[in-house]
């Protein structure tokens, strides 16, 4: 990736005053109560030396990155490079909405959900000779200046967690790439770990795509689909941030992959009339409401909620299981109400078939799901 889920692997350094546990905390020095604990900060302390016990790559993997590989043979889609953004993947011919651009199996994989540099080293390793240089190919989000972010480990995280994030942070502050860094940068959750795909890595990032990536359970790769119809030559894009996550959080999540998104929806935020604007004031109201729907609440309200949700989505061009879910929820609401509407549930559950079916395939398990909930739906309408 530009170079992630829907990350894909969401880093554990999560930014300050954002909902959920904070782990690292980040001093200032004009603040006076804080200014004595910046000074005993040893950035080489805390990073328990970890640059040292990182693998680094040769000159050769450097060389390798300049090089624009050839692409695999499709009807859709081929490799180009960008002056600014490296290697990217465009359209070479229009691509129906729904249309399967791409699916693929791992060219490495890590079985363990808070995976160490070490285990991914060790997957590295194992690899054959041309998939170890496919892999060092890829994009590596290191290099990063590490005064912009925290400096401190909260004390309540686990040790363990703690070891995981100074690894992290110093394959990302790294002066190399490492395996490590490159694995975070590319990596796609897998089940019970995370993996690393040649052709999916190549897909950049915008908060509105054209495009969804999910791990097919039934077999066992992943699968990237045309969530709307794409022109020719239009770039194919997936997004690597939670689609509720106002500008801000986007922006935090995003420099992680060592890049600052300039999609439409990142851009002139202070002209009102901009999509720019708009479009951060339908992602506040989305949190606001997706928080607001989580948590009981009277029927009506929900239900307007949710319903004003999947509006909005339709309004910034959001799809893929944010999409498919709500209608889904919306379905299975009024079904069972105290007076159910089962042909208003009919209508949304098949909303939701047509989202997993479009962005998952039809062979995906949420497709399959909705399918089921879609006939349940006509036999209760029938009677």
């Amino acid at each position: 990736m530009a170079t992630a889920t829907n990350i894909t692997i969401k880093d554990e350094m999560t930014p300050p005053n954002q909902a959920g546990d904070v782990l690292l905390e980040k001093t200032s020095a004009d603040d006076p109560e804080k200014r004595s604990v910046d000074k005993s900060v040893d950035v080489d302390e805390l990073l328990g030396k970890e640059l040292e016990s990182i693998k680094l790559t040769n000159s050769s993997n450097e060389s390798t990155k300049s090089k624009v590989p050839a692409t695999p043979p499709n009807p859709y889609f081929e490799f180009r490079q960008l002056p600014d953004r490296g290697i990217s993947i465009f359209a070479k011919a229009s691509i129906p909405r729904g249309a399967l651009i791409t699916a693929e199996r791992p060219l490495m994989r890590v079985t363990k959900a808070h995976y160490m540099a070490e285990h991914v080293e060790e997957a590295v390793e194992r690899l054959p000779a041309d998939d170890k240089k496919k892999f060092w190919s890829l994009a590596s989000a290191h290099g990063q200046d590490r005064s912009k972010y925290p400096s401190r480990i909260h004390p309540d995280v686990a040790e363990h967690e703690k070891n995981r994030i100074r690894q992290q942070h110093a394959a990302r502050t790294s002066s190399s790439p490492t395996a490590l860094s490159i694995f975070m940068t590319n990596a796609m959750e897998c089940e019970n770990g995370a993996a690393v795909f040649e052709t999916a890595a190549r897909f950049n990032h915008s908060c509105i795509p054209n495009a969804f990536f999910s791990w097919n359970t039934i077999k066992h790769e992943e699968r990237i689909y045309a969530s709307r119809a794409i022109e020719a030559d239009e770039e194919i894009t997936l997004s690597y941030c939670d689609p509720f996550y106002e500008f801000s959080q986007r922006q935090w999540e995003l420099q992680h992959y060592g890049f600052v998104c300039v999609c439409p929806a990142c851009v002139n935020l202070d002209d009102v009339e901009s999509f720019g604007a708009e479009s951060r004031e339908r992602r506040f109201r989305l949190a606001e409401l997706d928080e607001g729907t989580s948590y009981p609440g009277t029927f009506a309200d929900v239900l307007r909620g949710k319903i004003e949700m999947a509006k909005l989505m339709r309004e910034e061009g959001l799809s893929g299981t944010c999409l498919g879910d709500n209608y889904l929820s919306i379905a299975r609401l009024v079904a069972n109400a105290q007076s159910p509407d089962f042909n208003f549930a009919h209508k949304a559950a098949t909303q939701a078939l047509d989202v997993y079916t479009t962005c998952l395939g039809a062979d995906s398990e949420k497709a399959i799901e909705a399918a089921k909930s879609v006939r349940a739906f006509e036999k209760q309408m029938k009677k």
